[in-house]
């Protein structure tokens, strides 16, 4: 299944890549408060990975807080916007699980609007390998909207093309945090944020133990 998503998300994402740039400006400011949150403590150089980078507007915030960020997305037509904005910093098309990282290497990971594209069984082995490549004191923001009762499965994008079909996992907050204390995570922030197009998002960063 999880080959079958990623073509799946590939087109998908390669088909809203140009709505996604045009929404930039927009989501920037509380884009920006929730990174600082991530980059809190964090000394210049520090080592990022952003996955599912999007246009890499994300990389941007970071390289101009004095990090060194990376970024991977499914979307070959993401990339292409993410590297004219940041043509020096890594930037891979590729599947996280399927993808090398070293272990104990980076300082903080970004996992913004991510988890909610796979099967919760997909989900809970992302978290094991972003713990492996998280270093002892490593932090990673994990993020997604706010749902009322539990459900997964394949629907249309909302507010994008029409057809621009994916995978959906609606989390509820208790069991996202379930998950995040079943790997012996610490959470060491929270908040619900709306952001610029009405929706909830439960944000956290976490520590490993």
């Amino acid at each position: 299944m999880q080959k079958s998503l990623s073509k799946l998300h590939s087109k998908t994402y390669d088909s809203v890549a140009d709505e996604y740039e045009r929404r930039v400006e927009k989501l920037k400011p509380v884009t920006k408060y929730c990174l600082n949150q991530l980059m809190k403590g964090m000394k210049p150089g520090s080592k990022i990975l952003d996955i599912g980078c999007a246009v890499g507007y994300t990389i941007e915030i970071f390289r101009k807080a004095g990090m060194i960020a990376d970024g991977i997305d499914i979307s070959p037509e993401m990339i292409k916007y993410a590297k004219r904005r940041n043509p020096d910093s890594k930037l891979t098309v590729g599947d996280f699980m399927d993808t090398e990282f070293p272990n104990n290497y980076y300082d903080g990971v970004l996992a913004f609007a991510f988890i909610h594209l796979f099967p919760k069984d997909v989900v809970t082995q992302c978290i094991d390998k972003i713990v492996n490549i998280l270093k002892p004191s490593g932090a990673f923001f994990i993020s997604t909207t706010n749902s009322s009762s539990s459900s997964e499965g394949f629907e249309q994008k909302v507010g994008f093309k029409d057809g621009a079909k994916r995978f959906r996992k609606h989390w509820t907050q208790d069991e996202l945090e379930n998950l995040i204390k079943s790997h012996n995570l610490e959470i060491i922030w929270h908040e619900d944020i709306k952001d610029e197009f009405g929706k909830i998002w439960m944000d956290y960063i976490v520590k490993k133990r």
